[in-house]
């Protein structure tokens, strides 16, 4: 399921849907957040062995744009978060 910064409820449209996934989504392992006058650029690369970081893409969002997605972020990811705890804990207490 698609996740937005709209409000929670409201629908997402087909032209929303299409354009989200009318793009390549290349794969990144590393990120890097600069915070500039007219808002928050972030920019994702990949770094492999031997090769060296390749740029994958970059974007600007205002600082209230930015917000929706720390917060949309947090809210998806916790569930995750929180096995991962879970599964860290066990872990060490089987260690």
């Amino acid at each position: 399921m698609a996740e937005t910064d709209k409000e929670e409820g409201s629908a997402l449209s087909r032209e929303d849907l299409e354009a989200a996934f009318a793009g390549p989504a290349p794969h990144s392992n590393r990120f890097f957040v600069t915070l500039g006058a007219s808002g928050v650029r972030i920019a994702f690369t990949e770094q492999n062995p031997g090769i060296g970081p390749q740029f994958r893409v970059a974007t600007i969002m205002s600082y209230q744009d930015a917000i929706q997605l720390t917060e949309l972020l947090q809210r998806l990811l916790k569930p995750v978060q929180d096995q991962i705890a879970e599964a860290e804990k066990a872990a060490k207490g089987n260690g």
